[in-house]
């Protein structure tokens, strides 16, 4: 039951049904009634298809079309940056309903580290390393499971798996898990999902805590961030990327070679780089 104007020539698939008008209307009066359809999807789901019941429908007549369809003044988003609209219709709502764009953009838009640092990957400049292990970057501790009974509202964080929140679905009553900075990562429902901590917090079982074993903030955590969720093409909510997998896991980083010629991560550049970014100056 999802709809949509099309305003283009189109080639179909076969699990589509095209409705034409047959009476004259507004490319409006066509988004009114996308809207429409839309709110029938709760008749349906992947077991009970839309097929023939879609021509008994009961949408409005066109008589019944609300003015107001017509007559919207629709706020102009040439002005809106695109980096809100890149990331979705409501943040773009939200920006136009709560921003001032000349205050927004003079106040967080900053680099802290002013000169750019080019991003650049090649074989001779990352190589891989062990996410866990004798070697390994991180030492992985699981959560602990709490039934909703178990659960009581407090201000401790509560982290889910969830991809939205920094992970946080709700606050609780017990003393946190976790004080130390780290990455959390997701082994169950938003699998691979990870973010940075740094208040102290509850974890579930299905959030698993990623210690690092090396000079840590949160500029170097942003940037593994980002290579951490590339895993998410290898698993998915029936493939758990489990600790035993995650502790086997290596992960592609930009390397510095040392005085002894062992290669390790060089965890300058990436602070470097994540520093250098447009609105690195609001983490």
């Amino acid at each position: 039951m999802e709809a949509f104007v099309q305003i283009e020539p189109y080639y179909t698939g076969y699990h589509m049904r095209v409705l034409i008008p047959a009476v004259p209307m507004t490319e409006m009066d066509k988004q009114y009634y996308c809207m429409c359809i839309r709110a029938n999807k709760f008749k349906y789901g992947f077991g009970l298809q839309a097929n023939k019941t879609i021509e008994a429908l009961l949408v409005p007549d066109t008589d019944e079309i609300p003015e107001w369809v017509n007559k919207k003044n629709f706020p102009d988003v040439s002005e809106i940056p695109d980096y809100f609209l890149e990331d979705g219709y409501k943040k773009a709502c939200w920006y136009l309903d709560n921003i001032d764009q000349e205050t927004f953009e003079k106040k967080y838009s900053g680099a802290i580290e002013k000169q750019e640092v080019k991003f650049s990957y090649n074989d001779s400049t990352w190589c891989e390393f062990d996410v866990a292990g004798e070697n390994g970057l991180f030492i992985i501790k699981p959560g602990k499971r709490l039934t909703k009974s178990e659960q009581h509202e407090g201000e401790t964080f509560f982290l889910g798996a969830t991809k939205f929140n920094n992970g946080i679905t709700g606050y609780i009553d017990m003393e946190p898990l976790y004080h130390e900075p780290c990455i959390t990562v997701n082994y169950n429902g938003s699998v691979a999902e990870a973010f940075y901590q740094e208040m102290p917090f509850w974890n579930s079982d299905d959030v698993k805590v990623w210690i690092p074993n090396f000079e840590f903030n949160k500029y170097i955590a942003f940037f593994l961030i980002t290579i951490i969720r590339l895993q998410k093409q290898h698993y998915s909510y029936g493939i758990k990327w489990n600790q035993s997998e995650m502790e086997r896991t290596r992960i592609k980083l930009p390397f510095c070679v040392g005085e002894d010629g062992r290669k390790t991560p060089d965890w300058n550049y990436m602070e470097r780089f994540i520093k250098s970014l447009p609105f690195s100056e609001g983490i």
